[in-house]
């Protein structure tokens, strides 16, 4: 019998689904040229600004939303370009960040943006890419049924706390554990809301609720 609980912060909620990530940095070059004389360069700005659009309408983006956790989204996160005004640039580079639902794989979506890239590049002629991959993670769901989790919602029914199973959008270790063959699940004191910023913190009461959550949970299992 195998289980894992993971303690991010999901105000102790019982979380079976989370979603995957894949981040990556695509690099565009052309060639730079004065600005009176663009048809002399490669723009790689208009480049790169071509494949946001492309990310961004995606209809790959269009696949029915998970019950926990929604659809799959992407952001462009960061973009990097040119040295003057008066410059065609030679360079850009864009960052995104894509979130998974549980049925895609990190592998296919790498493959999907890599060939949407190089689409975007055949456009330009003379654009040279570099697709690099920057984070992949999958994404993870546990059926409510399962031990760990019959356990959890136990433990959380007789501490008077809410236990209907739920999913958020940010991933964990959680699905690591899942991979291995160990259902997982995520269940923590605190909010995702203070997590990585300058005035983190869980509350002290909801600490002392958690240690008892986790010793009934470890007894139910």
């Amino acid at each position: 019998l195998m289980g894992a609980v993971v303690a991010e912060p999901t105000d102790l909620r019982l979380v079976v689904a989370s979603k995957g990530c894949f981040r990556a940095r695509v690099t565009f070059l052309g060639r730079a040229a004065h600005s009176a004389k663009p048809h002399l360069g490669i723009n790689a700005i208009s480049a790169a600004a071509r494949l946001v659009a492309s990310i961004e309408e995606d209809p790959a983006l269009q696949v029915a939303p998970h019950p926990l956790l929604g659809p799959p989204t992407v952001n462009i996160g960061y973009i990097r370009g040119g040295v003057q005004i008066n410059i065609v640039p030679q360079e850009c580079e864009i960052e995104f960040d894509r979130r998974l639902v549980p049925g895609e794989d990190p592998d296919r979506i790498e493959q999907h943006y890599r060939s949407l890239a190089e689409q975007t590049a055949a456009r330009f002629p003379g654009i040279v890419i570099r697709f690099e991959r920057l984070l992949r993670d999958w994404p993870m769901e546990t059926d409510p049924a399962s031990s760990v989790a019959t356990a959890a919602a136990a433990a959380l029914a007789a501490a008077n706390l809410p236990n209907e199973p739920t999913g958020v959008p940010f991933g964990s270790d959680a699905s690591k554990f899942s991979r291995m063959g160990a259902p997982a699940i995520v269940l923590g004191p605190g909010s995702i809301d203070q997590a990585h910023t300058p005035d983190e913190y869980v509350g002290v009461e909801e600490v002392v609720r958690a240690v008892e959550v986790y010793k009934q949970l470890i007894r139910r299992f």
